[in-house]
């Protein structure tokens, strides 16, 4: 199946088992589905894993993020053909994979979890270059979850920041 951009089904093409166990797993169990602000909600799913990763190592941390970002692909390139459309606001799995670079290494405190949400929320959404041109001008499974890392990296700085003003 040809995946056109922009041009999205109402609902996808579920027609296996394997086809609903991708729409959640891209959904982040269905928060991807909720009708209004899908990738707001979707951002949410970042958090029970932001919470164990709390206090981990570095390395846990990357691999952590790696291995996200991977599903994020994987998964995202399988869900893309059964929407019929590139980068459809249900898929929300590159919210979680981007939000989890944007707060990596950042304690979850009341006070993060705000800004953090908040920072990686306007870099998603306003999608200041380079985030913008990934968004554009990369298809697939990696161009649904591209953007969102690199808004997080630019988040992540931001975030770092506010942890040195505000001693997290």
């Amino acid at each position: 199946m040809t995946v056109m951009r922009n041009k999205p089904k109402t609902k996808p093409k579920l027609e296996s088992a394997r086809d609903r166990w991708v729409i959640a797993a891209s959904s982040s169990l269905g928060l991807g589905l909720i009708p209004v602000a899908p990738g707001t909600w979707g951002t949410l799913g970042a958090f029970p894993i932001w919470w164990a990763l709390s206090g981990q190592p570095v390395w846990v941390w990357l691999a952590v993020c790696g291995l996200v970002s991977a599903f994020a692909i994987w998964i995202s390139a399988l869900a893309e053909p059964l929407y019929g459309a590139h980068d459809v606001s249900a898929i929300v799995i590159d919210e979680v994979a981007g939000m989890l670079v944007c707060v990596m290494f950042i304690p979850l405190t009341l006070s993060s979890a705000i800004a953090g949400f908040v920072v990686f929320r306007v870099f998603d959404i306003v999608k200041p270059p380079p985030v913008r041109w990934f968004d554009k001008n990369v298809d697939g499974g990696l161009g649904v979850v591209v953007d969102d890392l690199v808004a997080g990296v630019m988040g992540l700085a931001v975030m770092h920041g506010l942890k040195v003003l505000l001693g997290w």
